[in-house]
This record gives structure tokens, C-alpha cells and sequence, in this order.
């Protein structure tokens, strides 16, 4: 289960595709049974019609298909359960292989809100977080609203990193990497609760509560009695053979059925919904219970048998009964006898005031595991990835072998992050197009991952808690009046503020420092900036094309990329070198796609 691959994928997606298939023609017989039986009582109550009276032989009939009708009407619906299951399945396999070959905007759910506090200054822009070609783009797997929250609030590091419960998740995190059967079963339950393939977020905080406008009401208050009312009145009626009594109760019954119709069948189908996520979580429960955790957060997980015992089949049994009320004939029927709908409403009541705390607790685990699955199955499509060492002791920055995330394997490039201390600054040259800007959000994205407590694309990774602070892509603003420059000048300003008041240790990431104004005024202002940062309790990685930048402080860490030309053409390996560019590669682009330009008469 580690190694997925385009062949794992094809394989299951082909073999789930039979059982939908065969499953498809199983349905379409017993929707052909369901309608016989829905004729056979429709008959039979025309044939009592016909002989102008309903004798024992009518009544046995009629009894007779209602009994098979709701019986083919359950058949059905086992054998549709089991058809969305299918497509649910399906529909995992496609978006995991549009995953494992990194095809991102084909999985593109929607841009998540970021507060506004966040819009201006933050790294989420920088390294490409969300949009249509984004790493959460990629990374989310989330079916919950609060799975969702807690996924963004990882990457936007709402919160201030902390060593101890980095450490924790990535426990919690091995414990199931550990297991990658049980991992892989257990997101392919969750994902079988996700609505419309998890393009929208379950939302289940609190149980709905029953409106007063029914809780209030006579019929509900009676309800419990009016099974044996009904019956008596039956048999009463029967004996008595009274038919205008019988025209004034079917009048009576047909009134309170239609009293409040819409808001009453509005609300018991969101139960519905409702209570068949809660069972979708059964079989998640009872692995829990086979599997105990030992992690911290884990733990939390750990399912006792009475729970599962005791809940699970008292909501099996009123889901039944609200699935009854789908099929208009029988929800008419029950309701006109015994009032089944306020029977419903007082066992709603009764269960959830009885239940309260499990069922809470039945949907805290099921929004924690929902919250540890992007990271986990990141895990799991790339398992050539290791967890990074991060301590509050650890004073240096270093990384063997790592790349970007959202680059296949076999096309991406490793590069060392060598070891630097707070206060060290990495300069970094380098001919256009040769992985300068790549270079910075490869560091940036991996050091999110690590501080996320998740796996990164490195043989080996240290780090301590970091506060990511970055100016890579700038952007101006015709309607707010702002030019290139001035918004490179506003993150710049954000970034020096920002080390100056945090008692923190900071990472920056600068791309082309100041590449918005002319030559001597960058010059002069970006030594400045570099000279600040290189006081500051940071680890900082600056790129430039100013070559006389590396050349005016020897203690700053000098690196390069560049280029090959073969046979007129630029290529490019994006390795990491040491020292400073000799050369640039503009008037050579130039050359190339603008041939003649430097040809004068």
C-alpha cells in the first residue's frame, strides 16, 4: 500500500467498474420488483372496489403486497446504498490517481478563505499555496468543515510553532504510516461520508435541535399513545361498522398528515442525513476498537465496545424508520394510522438526550481523523519521504536531498540546504530561468511541511520552530494605487518590523531583492536590507542579479545557479553551486527567441 503507482490505480478502478456494473443490473430488478408489488396493492384495492365490498379475501391481498412492498422497497434500497458506495469508491480511485500523477487542476476544489489580517503580507502567495495549481490544491483530502479549518490553520500557521506538539503529530502521524492497510481502509470509509465527492464540507458541530413548533405541539405530546388509540379506534370501527365516523377520521388523519408537511419532512430527511454519516462511522469505530492506539493524540480514538455496542444499532434503527418516510405510499399509510412522524420527532428527542455525549464524541474523531489525512496520505504517495528533526534546542537550519513536493519524483532535482546558524545569510546569483525562485519556495514549502508535523522531500532534515516570513511575489494594484515597487517595499518593511518585535527565529526568503527601481538606489537600499538581516535572528535566503552585492561583504554565504549552451540551446540542471555567477543569460534568451534583434546596418 506504500507504493502507488498509475497501475495500482488502473487495476482497481477496472475491478470496481465490474462490480458497478453488475450491481446496475441487480437494481434495475428490484426496481422491477418494487413496481409489481406497488401494482399488486393498487390491484387488489381495485378488485375490493370492483366487488363493491373489501372481503377477507381483498384484506389478504392487500395486506400481502404492502408486506412485499415494504420489503422490495428495503431491497432496493440495500442494493442502491451499495451502487453509491461503488461510485463513492470511483470516484477516491480517480482523484487519488489525478493526485499520485500530480495532475492538481483537475483536482481543484475551490480557493479557501484566508482572513484578511492574513492578505497583505503573508508567505501563502509566495509559494503558491492555493489557486488552481496549489499545494493545498494537492494536499486536501478533507470531508469536514473542521477537517478543512484545522488543515488550513497548519498551513497559514495561524498559531505559533511549537517543538512539543510538532513532535506529538508527527507521532500520531508514524503510528499510522506504521499501518498503511488499516490507514488506507480507514480513509476509504471516510471518504464514503464525503457529499458530492467532498467538494462541499460536512458540517455536523451540533445535532439540530427538534422546533418548538413540533415539540409544542398536541400530537407530539400524545404521541406515545396514539399507536394504541389508533388500534382501538380500528377495532372499534370495525365492529361497529359506523361508515360516517370512518369519513370523519380519514378526514381528520389527513389533515394533521398535511399540518406543517414541508417543515416536518424537512427536517426529519436532515436528520436522516445526518444520522447516516454518524453510521457511515460505525465501521471507523469498530477498527478502533480491534486497533488500539498508543500516541497521544491518537488516543482519543480508542473506541470502547459498549459504545459501539450500545449507540450504534438504536441509530441504525431510527435511520430505518426515517427512510421509511422517502416512500410516499408507506410514510402516507404510517402517518395516517399511528401519526409516524411525531412518533419519530419524540425517538429523535429521546436519543440524542440520552446519547448526547457519545455522539459528540463519535464526531470528534471522525473531524480529527479527517484533520491527520492530507499529511498522511501525502505520506503515502510519497514514501521515498522522511520526518525532520525540529527542537527548540536546535540552532541551525540544514536539509540533505530535498525538492520540491509538487514535482514528480522522477523529475525532481535534489538539492543540499547546507547547515546555517541565526544570523547567517545565503546570497544566492544566478541566470534567469536556472531555479533561483524555485530554490526559495522549495525551502519555504518543505519548512511548512516540517513545522505541519508532516513527512518532507528530504534524506534528512533539523530545523527549530520558525516564523516563515517571505517577499517572492509581488504584485501592484491599479485600483489601490499601488505600483510593483511600492508593494515590494510594504512586505520588505513587514518582514524588518516583524524580526525586530518577534522574539523568534525567523526564516526569510527574498526573491531578487529591490528588482523594482534602478540600479544605484538598489544597490545602496538593498545592502542595507541585507546588512539588517544578517543582525537578525534569522536564517536568510536572498536572491539577486546584482553581482556587486556578493562582492561588498565576504561574511555572507555565497551560492549560484546557472546555465548550458549546447548547440545554440540554454539547458539547465538547477543545482545549487558555490561562489557567484561570471556570466548572465539575458542578451542570450534574447538572441534565441528574437533572432536578428542585435543585427544593425
Amino acid at each position: 500500500m506504500h507504493n502507488f503507482s498509475s497501475v495500482f490505480f488502473s487495476k482497481r478502478t477496472r475491478r470496481w467498474k465490474r462490480i458497478h456494473k453488475s450491481n446496475e443490473s441487480r437494481l434495475q430488478k428490484a426496481a422491477l420488483y418494487r413496481l409489481l408489488n406497488f401494482l399488486g396493492i393498487f390491484l387488489s384495492l381495485s378488485i375490493g372496489y370492483v366487488w363493491k365490498e373489501f372481503n377477507t379475501i381483498s384484506y389478504f391481498f392487500f395486506v400481502l403486497f404492502i408486506l412485499l412492498f415494504s420489503g422490495s422497497v428495503r431491497y432496493f434500497q440495500n442494493f442502491s446504498n451499495y451502487q453509491e458506495r461503488i461510485e463513492s469508491i470511483l470516484s477516491l480511485l480517480k482523484r487519488e490517481s489525478l493526485r499520485n500523477q500530480r495532475k492538481v487542476s483537475e483536482l481543484f476544489r475551490e480557493i479557501p478563505e484566508v482572513p484578511e489580517a492574513l492578505q497583505t503580507n503573508h508567505y501563502y502567495k509566495d509559494l503558491d499555496l492555493f489557486g488552481k495549481f496549489g499545494f493545498y490544491n494537492y494536499l486536501d483530502t478533507t470531508v469536514t468543515k473542521k477537517g478543512k479549518e484545522d488543515l488550513l490553520n497548519h498551513l497559514l500557521m495561524l498559531s505559533a510553532p511549537d517543538s512539543e506538539k510538532i513532535q506529538k503529530r508527527q507521532e500520531a502521524l508514524k503510528e499510522f504510516l506504521n499501518k498503511p492497510i488499516l490507514t488506507w481502509k480507514l480513509y476509504y470509509l471516510l471518504q464514503e461520508i464525503s457529499p458530492d465527492n467532498g467538494y462541499s464540507k460536512l458540517i455536523f458541530r451540533h445535532s439540530e435541535s427538534i422546533p418548538e413548533s413540533f415539540s409544542k405541539s398536541f400530537l407530539y405530546k400524545i404521541s406515545t399513545f396514539i399507536p394504541f388509540l389508533t388500534y382501538g379506534l380500528a377495532i372499534f370501527l370495525i365492529l361497529s361498522d359506523l361508515p360516517p365516523i370512518w369519513s370523519s377520521l380519514l378526514f381528520l388523519h389527513i389533515f394533521f398528515y398535511a399540518f406543517r408537511f414541508k417543515e416536518r419532512k424537512k427536517f426529519l430527511k436532515r436528520k436522516e442525513t445526518y444520522y447516516k454519516t454518524l453510521l457511515s462511522f460505525q465501521k471507523i469505530s469498530q477498527t478502533f476498537e480491534k486497533v488500539p492506539f498508543q500516541s497521544k493524540l491518537n488516543q482519543t480514538l480508542n473506541t470502547g465496545k459498549d459504545e459501539n455496542t450500545n449507540t450504534f444499532p438504536i441509530l441504525k434503527s431510527i435511520e430505518n424508520r426515517l427512510s421509511l418516510s422517502s416512500v410516499p405510499l408507506i410514510d402516507f399509510l404510517l402517518n395516517f394510522f399511528i401519526f409516524w412522524d411525531y412518533t419519530l420527532l419524540r425517538k429523535i428527542n429521546r436519543l440524542e438526550a440520552n446519547y448526547k455525549d457519545i455522539l459528540r464524541s463519535g464526531i470528534e474523531k471522525i473531524e480529527y481523523l479527517d484533520s491527520m489525512f492530507p499529511f498522511l496520505i501525502f505520506a503515502l504517495h510519497n514514501p521515498d519521504m522522511e520526518f525532520p528533526e525540529i527542537s527548540e534546542d536546535q540552532k541551525s537550519l540544514e536539509a540533505k536531498s530535498f525538492g520540491h513536493p509538487m514535482i514528480l519524483p522522477e523529475h525532481r532535482v535534489y538539492n543540499p540546504l547546507e547547515k546555517i546558524q541565526e544570523k547567517e545569510l545565503v546570497l544566492i546569483t544566478g541566470s534567469n530561468m536556472s531555479g533561483k525562485t524555485t530554490f526559495l519556495r522549495t525551502i519555504g514549502i518543505n519548512v511548512l511541511l516540517a513545522l505541519c508535523g508532516s513527512k518532507v522531500p528530504a534524506t534528512e532534515m533539523k530545523l527549530p520552530p520558525l516564523k516563515i516570513l517571505s517577499s517572492i511575489k509581488n504584485e501592484d494594484s491599479l485600483t489601490d494605487g499601488i505600483s510593483f515597487f511600492y508593494s515590494e517595499v510594504r512586505k520588505l518593511a513587514y518582514i524588518l518590523d516583524t524580526l525586530n518585535a518577534e522574539n523568534q527565529t525567523c526564516l526569510v526568503l527574498i526573491d531578487e531583492v529591490l528588482k523594482g527601481t534602478n540600479t544605484r538606489e538598489r544597490l545602496i537600499a538593498s545592502s542595507a536590507i541585507l546588512k539588517k538581516l544578517s543582525a537578525s535572528r534569522s536564517f536568510s535566503y536572498v536572491t539577486t542579479h546584482d553581482l556587486e552585492l556578493a562582492k561588498e561583504n565576504k561574511t555572507y554565504k555565497l551560492r549560484h545557479f546557472t546555465e548550458m549552451v549546447v548547440e545554440e540551446k540554454m539547458s539547465f540542471d538547477y543545482r545549487i553551486r558555490e561562489g557567484v555567477i561570471t556570466s548572465g543569460n539575458a542578451l542570450k534568451i534574447l538572441e534565441i527567441e528574437c533572432p536578428g534583434l542585435f543585427t544593425f546596418n
